[in-house]
């Protein structure tokens, strides 16, 4: 099975948590765009900081959350 595209969702946790599963969920988001160079990759929240961080990208936590409403 051959993908086009796949969409990243929102999580409670971030990518520079040291969790087992979000380890091996970075490997096989980068074996996945190995074996396919073409795949899309649409990420939200977590999705996109997953894009990011797997691919070379610093991801880190703001030293002062900001809120505008």
């Amino acid at each position: 099975l051959e993908l086009d595209g796949i969409i990243l969702s929102g999580s409670a946790h971030a990518v520079y948590e040291d969790i087992p599963e979000i380890n091996r969920f970075m490997s096989m988001l980068v074996n996945a765009y190995h074996k396919n160079d073409k795949l899309k990759i649409l990420g939200f929240c977590f999705g996109h900081q997953s894009i990011a961080y797997a691919f070379g990208g610093k991801v880190q936590k703001m030293p002062n959350q900001i809120v505008h409403l």
